[in-house]
């Protein structure tokens, strides 16, 4: 059994800690990320001179979902974005946001400054490598946040924003979710090397099962609830919380 995943209370802890503490940036690094030197902090520190966010983008094992890494392995392209692996973070203004309690927590975290191309890359940090297929459950734990993520940041490519997504937007976000595993599963079969792609193809086939729970209607009301949860959490600073100590 897999364990529970708390990740984005205890990156919402750091948050609420630093604000207390008065610290204007925090770092997030997660304890896969290796190589890390003084060099990277000073650079995700001065990052923040200019942005709310700077990151730390692995590229030699990508820091990605299963269902990516699964794309890749079957010769799609696929690309890396920043995540909260190796993060900084302004937490000195009242407009902060949180992670949300659903996978890919980071990109809805530092959504409004990805909608405005205002995160600073500053390194290339390395992961540790693991098996992505080596339990089918966790592409199936994360499909409902990949699709959420990926159907959001979609609106991106087009110019268009977040607000107004409509169970139609949805409906068909989710169609071309199930044609990319389609894609991807069958790509696949092609592959060398088959007990890899064996995996990986299990994986995938648990995402589609996952895939086919969700509905768009659970979507539109997840992002609804998101927007409204990120402003109550932004009333809450100035009340609980207080000014920042000097």
């Amino acid at each position: 059994m897999q364990a529970v995943i708390d990740v984005s209370m205890k990156r919402n802890l750091g948050l609420v800690l630093a604000r207390l503490l008065g610290w204007p940036r925090i770092m997030f690094l997660d304890d896969d990320i290796y190589g890390i030197t003084g060099a990277d902090v000073a650079a995700l520190a001065a990052g923040l001179d200019d942005h709310s966010v700077s990151a730390l983008i692995p590229k030699k094992f990508p820091d990605n979902s299963v269902a990516c890494h699964a794309h890749r392995l079957g010769g799609g392209r696929q690309d890396v974005f920043a995540s909260a692996s190796g993060m900084g973070a302004r937490c000195d203004r009242d407009d902060l946001a949180f992670f949300p309690n659903v996978y890919n927590e980071d990109w809805f975290f530092f959504s409004e400054e990805a909608a405005s191309r205002k995160i600073a890359k500053v390194g290339e940090p390395r992961q540790i490598e693991y098996d992505p297929y080596d339990d089918p459950r966790r592409a199936a734990q994360q499909e409902f946040g990949d699709l959420l993520a990926e159907g959001l940041y979609a609106r991106l490519d087009i110019n268009e924003g977040f607000r107004g997504v409509d169970t139609d937007y949805w409906r068909d976000f989710i169609e071309r979710r199930r044609a990319l595993h389609e894609r991807v599963a069958e790509a696949l079969g092609q592959v060398a090397g088959r007990e890899l792609a064996f995996r990986a193809g299990n994986s995938i086939r648990a995402a589609q099962d996952q895939l086919g729970k969700i509905t768009p209607s659970l979507c539109r009301k997840f992002a609804r609830l998101w927007q409204s949860d990120l402003l109550n959490w932004r009333l809450i600073w100035p009340i609980y919380l207080g000014s920042i100590p000097s």
